[in-house]
């Protein structure tokens, strides 16, 4: 019992001697804090980020799509003297900006009657159905007001039964606008809510106490107070409506490309080019392995009634029947590997034989074509 007591008393001393240092220290103690999650955050997203900038001094082969480890910059020159990629840069940064601006008049309203005016019960139906929307996916909410925009859909429905012509909005960049605004109003609604929530009652008191009108409490109190959730937000809706891409490829019409489909097209077309090339080398594959069957699969009197006139196969081979006559070859190199020299069958007529570990029947037929 008494180990047991010196044992608890030790690690119960050596506890108090660690929380006293940690509050002496108190960037320590944050320091510990804050180690791990600053850790996967310079490896996961700093590190993409560094690896996304070297590669952007690589070049990529345009026959193979292989990436070439090899410093220049091209691409950087390519991005200036390009004039196409400014005009998507400006717009993309336009658009985002402009999206950003429409969410925060849009929001702070809602937000402050949420937060001041609003009872409880009310503030509760508002917060349902601000995050209504995100319970249903992106693509559905992004289709619905393709749906609405659309030259026979609901909006010109609407505009033609009160006599007005169609608004023309489907495929536009103000489409995208509209769109972008709707989805992301509440990533720019709940901060400003959070902020406006924090003021305290006393502040807007005093104001009044000092004869200040309501324009000049906005302005003078509560504005500044609100600075940080309309910064927070902002950042949300400029940041996702810079990166998106989605939303352009389906709402956007010809010139309204963000950079995220300069990059999304890019990368489709690099791996498109890749299946291309690896369909091509499994077509030559499948190609010579049917041509060294035509050689070397059929026996004499055989073939059918489209292969009895000679064939002139890649690589200088010509696949004919057995009763033609055809000169001697020599050796010829093919995609599949290198056809082995002719040799007289037990019918007087040459055949060529793949050096592919089968061994044919010496009446099939095969004829080299000669040089």
């Amino acid at each position: 019992m008494t180990e047991f007591a010196e044992a608890g008393a030790s690690l119960r001393s050596a506890r108090l001697r660690l929380s006293a240092a940690l509050w002496r220290r108190p960037w320590l103690k944050l320091g510990l804090l804050l180690a791990a999650p600053v850790l996967v955050f310079a490896v996961v997203y700093l590190g993409a980020l560094v690896s996304l900038f070297v590669s952007a001094f690589w070049q990529i082969d345009s026959f193979t799509a292989a990436v070439i480890h090899k410093w220049t910059l091209d691409n950087f020159k390519t991005l200036w003297n390009d004039h196409t990629y400014w005009r998507i840069t400006g717009r993309t940064i336009g658009l985002a900006a402009a999206v950003t601006v429409t969410d925060a008049v849009l929001a702070f309203p809602l937000a402050y009657f949420m937060a001041r005016i609003a009872p409880p019960r009310w503030r509760a139906l508002l917060f349902v159905a601000v995050l209504l929307p995100l319970w249903s996916s992106y693509l559905v909410r992004i289709y619905a007001w393709r749906t609405i925009l659309a030259k026979n859909g609901a909006l010109n429905w609407v505009l033609n039964g009160l006599g007005l012509p169609d608004a023309g909005l489907a495929y536009t960049n103000t489409a995208m606008w509209i769109v972008f605004s709707y989805v992301w109003l509440p990533f720019m609604v709940l901060p400003v809510y959070a902020a406006l929530e924090r003021i305290p009652d006393s502040y807007l008191e005093a104001s009044q106490d000092l004869g200040a009108k309501g324009s000049r409490t906005l302005r003078s109190v509560i504005l500044p107070l609100a600075i940080p959730g309309i910064v927070a937000g902002s950042i949300f809706t400029f940041s996702l409506t810079l990166g998106d891409f989605i939303t352009p490829a389906l709402v956007g019409g010809a010139g309204s490309s963000f950079i995220g489909n300069i990059v999304e097209d890019r990368r489709r077309g690099l791996e498109l080019h890749r299946q291309h090339r690896r369909g091509e080398g499994r077509s030559a594959g499948y190609s010579l392995r049917r041509r060294i069957r035509d050689c070397a699969g059929r026996r004499d009197g055989h073939l059918p009634a489209d292969r009895a006139a000679p064939r002139r196969l890649r690589g200088g081979l010509v696949a004919a029947p057995a009763t033609s006559s055809m000169p001697l070859a020599r050796d010829h190199a093919a995609p599949g590997g290198v056809l082995s020299r002719a040799r007289i069958s037990d019918t007087g007529t040459p055949c060529v034989l793949p050096r592919l570990g089968a061994r044919a029947p010496e009446t099939w037929q095969c004829h080299g074509g000669g040089h």
